[in-house]
């Protein structure tokens, strides 16, 4: 443990997936009461904008299948770093498309919104074992990602919290600036790994040599 908390490696993949992991918790564990709060029918008190939202969340979650798998053909070709980074700029869409919907609700903002959902949930999960693997190596992966995560964790526990509060005192655009603010920083921290080199290159060009 006191190997890993004391690596820059480590800190800096805390730091940028954390973010990305924490504006995952912000906005699902937010969206209702971002759209309950944009309009409500008065004769019936049903959410009417929220019930419309839901079908564009319901196309972007099953859209994150495929988003996986792009997201994995873009690391193979592009490399951990640069594929992440991508994911970083991607998770700008959802919080924008959320922080700019207006009063009553906009279908194509709804739309973005889904894409943003298939880009988090598709590419979040998919892109975390590759950065950690790429810093670290296959061998010594497991060893770091369960220090690593369990640290990444602590602040997304608190991310739907935060958010609710803030939306539910009026202050949503105060509450997606953080948000946007938040990936910047998860942005910056990948820049430095773009020096690093690849702990898996050796093994597979061992295993390379074995095939041939």
């Amino acid at each position: 443990v006191g190997q890993v908390l004391k690596s820059k490696k480590a800190w800096l993949l805390i730091i940028s997936f954390g973010a990305f992991q924490f504006i995952i918790n912000a906005c699902m564990g937010s969206m209702a009461v971002r759209y309950i709060s944009l309009g409500v029918d008065e004769a019936t008190g049903a959410p009417y904008v929220w019930l419309t939202a839901l079908t564009y969340l319901a196309i972007g979650a099953i859209l994150g299948i495929p988003m996986s798998f792009i997201f994995g053909v873009l690391d193979d070709k592009l490399g951990s770093v640069w594929a992440s980074i991508i994911l970083g700029l991607c998770e700008l869409i959802p919080v924008l498309a959320l922080m700019l919907q207006p009063e009553g609700g906009s279908v194509p903002l709804m739309i973005v919104w889904g894409f943003g959902v298939a880009c988090m949930t598709g590419g979040v999960p998919t892109m975390h074992p590759c950065i950690t693997a790429f810093a670290y190596g296959r061998r010594e992966y497991q060893s770091a990602n369960r220090i690593i995560m369990a640290i990444q964790l602590i602040p997304s526990a608190v991310a739907a919290m935060m958010m609710v509060t803030l939306i539910s005192m009026g202050q949503a655009t105060l509450a997606y600036i953080i948000l946007i603010v938040i990936i910047v920083v998860g942005l910056l921290a990948m820049l430095p790994m773009l020096k690093w080199e690849d702990a898996n290159a050796a093994e597979r060009d061992y295993v390379g040599k074995k095939k041939a």
